[in-house]
């Protein structure tokens, strides 16, 4: 009997470094399995948002980074493809796709954007799924600044706004009437 699970043991270990050379993997396993396609849209208040930029996010030991980073379609419609498993949140980026290469900051624009900062939670991929829709993200956003927009107060001013949902953090700029901050 002990030679017999002797020579079984010998078999398995000369094989292992075949399948360990094969480049597929294992044989009878499919590469890229544990990959899975995260679709979702854009809207800006009840319309899709055409060209809206969209990055995928990805956690990694607390340390967030772009995976990717998408332009929607004329509907607001993106797809991730081949996302493989692992820990991520979708974001919406007030910046197109040239000024997210060129890591340009992207400030509103009084009259001109009437959209806020929007982003998933965080979620986790377990590559068994195949495919992940997130729910519309609506990045309509009515501020309603006080003093309003391009508005002229006299001191003191009190300033506020009306939240963005899940924005972690403001930037504001005071400028004069001659845009000097």
């Amino acid at each position: 009997m002990t030679k017999v699970m002797t020579k079984t043991l010998i078999a398995v270990l000369a094989a292992a470094p075949m399948l360990a050379a094969c480049p597929a993997g294992i044989p009878g396993t499919t590469p890229g399995a544990s990959t899975l396609n995260i679709t979702g849209n854009v809207i800006k208040g009840t319309v899709p948002f055409e060209n809206a930029t969209v990055r995928l996010i990805e956690k990694i030991n607390n340390v967030t980074s772009n995976r990717e980073v998408r332009q929607a379609d004329k509907q607001g419609n993106f797809t991730f493809e081949k996302v493989p498993g692992g820990t991520y949140r979708v974001a919406f980026d007030r910046a197109n796709l040239a000024e997210v290469k060129d890591k340009a900051t992207v400030y509103h624009q009084a009259g001109s954007d009437t959209y806020g900062f929007y982003t998933t939670t965080e979620f986790v991929i377990m590559g068994s799924e195949g495919s992940r829709t997130i729910p519309p993200m609506n990045v309509a956003w009515t501020p309603n600044l006080s003093p309003s927009v391009d508005g002229s107060a006299k001191a003191p001013v009190t300033f506020s706004w009306n939240a963005a949902p899940d924005a972690k953090s403001y930037k504001v700029r005071i400028a004069s009437s001659t845009n000097n901050t």
